[in-house]
């Protein structure tokens, strides 16, 4: 009982803030609530060639990352993997609103929406009216951005394939831990921080 009413309570905060009653706005807000700050970056800095070889490395990869997947989506009606990331979250989702889908993305607002509007003219994307809330417009996944998302998911793999390269099985295992380190690093970090909190923390 303890639990539900912490839960109540913490839906009253939400709706204090000026927020919609909307209950994947309120699951990602909670989120935000209970998951632990991010620690600072930049209290044990690398050092000088450490810094540097990082840098031109991940630099590098994301380069040659962006030229394959320019190759791997030339035939498919959508311009790359940040497409992707829309249709796939609408699917994790279950039929978010837009506001759930830019609090989830890296990108600016407003990018994320006029996204969306092509996704929608494409017809891979389409949005209804709320069944209980008329206030709120849902995004939902068509038959067609279904079928794109499979698409998408084969040239996942192969590029995949092609990106780990030469590794063994256990250096892409290695690999794959500290990738997973640095990505829920990153995301608690751009949750929970605004982008001049960023700036000032890591003196950017």
């Amino acid at each position: 009982m303890e639990k539900v009413i912490e839960l109540l309570q913490a839906w009253k905060k939400y709706l204090d803030e000026g927020n919609a009653e909307d209950f994947a706005g309120f699951g990602a807000w909670l989120k935000k609530e209970v998951e632990p700050e991010p620690k600072a970056v930049g209290k044990k800095p690398l050092a000088p060639d450490d810094r540097m070889a990082f840098g031109r490395y991940f630099g590098t990869l994301t380069g040659f990352a962006e030229a394959w997947e320019r190759i791997a989506f030339k035939d498919l009606p959508i311009k790359g993997f940040t497409d992707f990331d829309i249709l796939n979250l609408v699917r994790e989702q279950e039929n978010p609103t837009k506001n759930t889908i830019a609090q989830y993305s890296t990108l600016e607002q407003s990018t994320v929406f006029e996204l969306i509007k092509r996704l929608q003219r494409k017809g891979f994307l389409r949005d209804e009216v709320d069944a209980t809330d008329r206030r709120v417009k849902r995004v939902f996944l068509t038959d067609a951005g279904q079928e794109v998302i499979g698409q998408v998911i084969q040239k996942a793999f192969k590029m995949a394939d092609l990106m780990v390269g030469d590794l063994s099985s256990e250096e892409i295992n290695t690999l794959v831990d500290l990738l997973k380190r640095l990505n829920v690093f990153h995301e608690n970090l751009h949750t929970n921080k605004t982008k001049e909190e960023i700036r000032e923390m890591n003196d950017l």
